[in-house]
């Protein structure tokens, strides 16, 4: 397997992260009928373990100090992206990312 670079390992990881927050969000999906609803919640929490585990892989490699700096590092880039959604509904975020 090719070593990855730090911006590799990053970009790798942008995408489960964003959907990860944007999965958390309130009223994010909200299920069509009122009995559909807890099964939605199940989906839901199974995605974003998923995603969970998707976000942390590029960097199950590292030793715990480099890892925590890069995802401090994922964090940053997360806020920067994130500055622009509070006007945007959630569908196309979805679709930006």
């Amino acid at each position: 397997m090719p070593v990855l670079t730090d911006r590799q390992r990053i970009e790798l990881a942008i995408p489960p992260y964003l959907l990860f927050t944007l999965a958390g969000a309130p009223n994010v999906f909200v299920p069509a009928t009122a009995e559909l609803a807890e099964k939605a919640e199940w989906q839901i929490a199974e995605l974003r373990d998923d995603l969970r585990s998707a976000c942390f892989k590029p960097f199950a490699d590292l030793k715990p100090m480099k890892r925590r700096a890069l995802l401090r590092r994922l964090e940053r880039v997360k806020g920067q992206i994130a500055a622009g959604w509070g006007d945007h509904p959630a569908l196309d975020l979805m679709l930006m990312l």
